[in-house]
C-alpha cells in the first residue's frame, strides 16, 4: 500500500513538472515574440511621410544605411539623445548614412523640436503608435541602426550618451562598408538588445 501511494506521489510530481515545463515555454515565446526588433531581423513593411511631405518606405531605405530613432519631445532623455545623434552624424558625409527620427508627439511640437535642429534628420510624427507597434518599441529613445539589405544591426534602448553611441556607430559604419554584414556574423553575435542600466525613470520613456 505504502509503495503505491509513493508511486503515485511520484507520477502527481512528474505530471506537475511537466505543466510548469509547458507555461514556462510558452511565456519565453510570448517574450520572445513581444521583444524589440534586434540584431539580424527585417524591417517591417512601412509607409509613411516626413514633417515636410517626403514619403519613406521600408523599399525606399534599401540601399541606405538607416539610423531609426524613436522618441518624445517631453522625455528628459530624448530630448539629449536626439541632438547627440545629430551632432555625431555631421562629422559623416551624407551619403554615409540617413537618419530618421520617429516622434510619438504632436505634430506642432514635433515641428518646433526639429526647427532647433540641423536638417540632417528627418521627423516623422508618429502619435498614434503604428510604426513604434510595428517596431516593438516599448521604451524611449530606442535607436536602430539597419543596413543595407534592409536589416537591422544594433537596437539601443534608453539613454546611452556620445562616447558610447559614437563607438557603437563607427562599428556599424566600418562592418556595413561593403554591404550588409553576413548572416553568419549574426549568428555569431548576440542578438540582445543594448539597454541603458538603469532604465530611463521618466513616464514618457514607457511604452503606451
Amino acid at each position: 500500500m505504502r509503495l503505491l501511494k509513493k508511486a503515485q506521489l511520484w507520477k502527481l510530481l512528474l505530471f506537475l513538472v511537466s505543466i510548469g515545463a509547458g507555461l514556462m515555454t510558452i511565456k519565453g515565446a510570448r517574450s520572445s515574440h513581444d521583444m524589440v526588433l534586434h540584431r539580424g531581423q527585417a524591417l517591417p513593411a512601412f509607409r509613411v511621410e516626413t514633417q515636410e511631405g517626403e514619403r519613406i518606405s521600408r523599399e525606399s531605405l534599401i540601399g541606405w544605411r538607416v539610423l531609426i530613432a524613436f522618441f518624445n519631445v517631453e522625455c528628459e532623455h530624448c530630448t539629449r539623445e536626439i541632438p547627440m545623434w545629430d551632432h555625431l552624424l555631421s562629422g559623416y558625409p551624407k551619403d554615409s548614412l540617413t537618419a530618421i527620427a520617429v516622434s510619438e508627439s504632436e505634430s506642432f511640437k514635433t515641428r518646433a523640436f526639429a526647427r532647433q535642429r540641423s536638417s540632417r534628420i528627418r521627423y516623422i510624427t508618429d502619435n498614434n503608435h503604428i510604426l513604434k507597434k510595428l517596431f516593438k518599441v516599448k521604451a524611449l529613445p530606442t535607436v536602430f541602426l539597419v543596413d543595407r539589405e534592409g536589416h537591422i544591426q544594433n537596437t539601443l534602448i534608453g539613454e546611452h550618451g556620445a562616447d558610447v553611441s559614437r563607438r557603437i556607430l563607427q562599428d556599424f559604419l566600418r562592418r556595413s562598408e561593403v554591404g550588409s554584414i553576413t548572416r553568419q556574423t549574426q549568428r555569431n553575435e548576440s542578438a540582445n538588445p543594448i539597454w541603458y542600466d538603469p532604465p530611463p525613470p521618466c513616464d514618457k520613456c514607457k511604452a503606451p
